[in-house]
């Protein structure tokens, strides 16, 4: 039996996107990858968990679907932020971004933030807005900004691993396309190719019970 946090041909979709925008990257066309990018990011902002595993004796495999779906929806939108910002385009990069950086708070206050990766990009999305805040000629904003990421530091690093749940597993069903990477300091635990060439998160969009249990 197979397990989804999203619907099967979304993702098949999703990854069509991904390889156009792959596409336009590779050709500096950053500007042609923005409607790619902002369609992944609308699909991901539609999105519901689907599926379930039945079992009520996991009270927190929802709230694990819902953290793993919107680290992916998170994710669309630092994409979609970054590319905006490299283009010029602050106004559009402010909003996108802010929404990033208040998708991955909630993650991180709900105590799934568990990966570098994931604590990385949201440090990055500071950065980004502090950027468009410069600017743009916003310095209270900028100071505000700089202040949030100074906090969200301090709370990571109070934050130990043996505290955290992990989002690599769903009511004890192992990932389907990668491995699971922990956080481990501030490095990710060896990951081996093809696994470390897919886009973030994507790890987690499909898990499926271990073989023992099927």
């Amino acid at each position: 039996m197979t397990t989804r946090i999203m619907d099967l041909t979304v993702l098949i979709e999703v990854q069509a996107l991904r390889k156009v925008v792959a596409e336009k990257e590779k050709d500096n066309d950053i500007k042609g990858a923005i409607p790619y990018l902002a369609k992944v990011a609308q699909i991901f902002d539609k999105q519901q968990p689907s599926g379930g595993s039945g079992n009520k004796g996991q009270p927190d495999d929802d709230m694990v679907r819902r953290m793993t779906l919107v680290l992916a929806q998170a994710d669309a939108h630092y994409q979609l932020g970054r590319a905006y910002q490299q283009t010029g385009q602050y106004i559009q990069a402010e909003a996108t971004l802010t929404l990033t950086a208040r998708l991955l708070e909630k993650v991180s206050r709900a105590g799934y933030l568990t990966t570098a990766d994931a604590q990385q990009q949201l440090l990055a999305t500071y950065d980004l807005l502090i950027d468009c805040y410069q600017v743009m000629g916003k310095p209270h904003l900028e100071r505000g900004m700089m202040d949030r990421k100074s906090k969200q530091i301090i709370r990571m690093s109070s934050t130990t691993t043996a505290a955290m749940p992990s989002i690599s597993t769903v009511a004890g069903k192992q990932c389907a396309l990668a491995p699971c990477i922990k956080l481990k300091g501030w490095h990710l635990a060896p990951v081996s190719p093809p696994y470390s060439r897919l886009p973030p998160f994507f790890f987690f969009l499909i898990d499926r019970q271990s073989s023992k249990q099927a």
